[in-house]
């Protein structure tokens, strides 16, 4: 309420500024030789000392002389001119109204911070996962694992109970073991290096190089089971949005509008129903359905895009 009324009577104030300069452009210049010409003039210093005492939470001696002649300043002040636009009355209001708000306001104490490090670490609290979900967490873990590597005590934990991290290590043997057969299938094995699903497409696509370590790397899990639902999603998941991405292509043909709305809505839909909320939707995170949703949302949007810039025809794209 008092910044409120302090505001109007700034507001007021400048109106009533306003209004004598009106006046006198319009050739009432008798308001101004009357005396108003001096109180235009002091308000605009009385607006100047409320600034500063704002600025510096400092209170505003209202009985203070801005005449710096000694003898003018013990002198009896003047009568007040006529003031029909009340501009000496508004002037002193917004005086007063300084005061108030600063007296409300209190003294600031200057000699101590005002850093809050609680809020600042309420603010790095909030900002991690989105930080480390940008990819920063990830470089992150693979340094701590080279950190790891060389502490004695993660060899120790492998054999000393209770930790006895016997089976996690055999599992990690075991998928170094599978990468390292991957690369020497493509290194040794022409047949399965060049394989390549051929097409009449006078443009030559992205090759297979690569892609079946990213598959056994994404879908490899601790347990038979969660590996063979990992990669049934993986495999539904991309033969639902190669099929929706055909479908869109069909339908809408090359109309940028027309594909940006199908998968919109298409991609929408998925991560509604398949995805978890919150921050457990993140790529990888959930355990259940989300790399079904993931893979449908990618592929789709890959055949559209390959498509549509012209790198073959969507039945070929949509096969590849």
């Amino acid at each position: 309420t008092l910044l409120n009324d302090l505001t109007n009577a700034v507001n007021n104030l400048i109106f009533s500024s306003l209004t004598l300069r009106v006046f006198g452009k319009a050739g009432f210049e008798e308001l101004q030789v009357a005396g108003l010409k001096e109180l235009y003039e002091g308000s605009a210093v009385i607006l100047d000392q409320c600034a500063d005492a704002l600025s510096t939470s400092k209170h505003l001696n209202m009985d203070e002389s801005t005449d710096e002649d000694p003898e003018n300043r013990n002198a009896p002040p003047p009568p007040l001119p006529f003031d029909p636009i009340r501009l000496n009355f508004r002037a002193l209001m917004v005086q007063a109204l300084t005061n108030d708000w600063i007296d409300a306001m209190g003294p600031v104490d200057r000699t101590k911070s005002h850093f809050d490090k609680s809020a600042m670490n309420l603010f790095v609290k909030i900002l991690q996962p989105w930080i480390m979900g940008a990819g920063l967490g990830l470089i992150v873990a693979i340094f701590g694992c080279f950190g790891k590597a060389f502490t004695p005590m993660t060899w120790k934990r492998i054999f000393i109970p209770p930790y006895y991290d016997l089976p996690k290590f055999v599992w990690c043997l075991k998928f170094a073991i599978g990468f390292t057969i991957l690369v020497c299938m493509h290194v040794y094995w022409p047949a399965f290096a060049n394989l390549e699903i051929p097409t009449r497409d006078e443009i030559t696509s992205s090759h297979f190089s690569g892609w079946y370590l990213i598959a056994y790397a994404f879908s490899t899990t601790q347990t038979v089971e969660g590996t063979w639902k990992k990669s049934m999603l993986r495999m539904f998941g991309t033969a639902a949005g190669g099929f929706s991405a055909w479908l869109a292509l069909t339908a809408c043909n090359d109309n940028p509008i027309g594909l940006g709305i199908w998968m919109t809505i298409t991609s929408t839909l998925t991560a509604y129903f398949g995805l978890p909320k919150g921050f457990s939707s993140r790529f990888g995170l959930d355990k259940d359905y989300a790399w079904g949703p993931g893979y449908f949302s990618m592929t789709q949007a890959l055949v559209v895009l390959e498509v549509y810039w012209g790198y073959g025809g969507k039945n070929d794209i949509t096969a590849r």
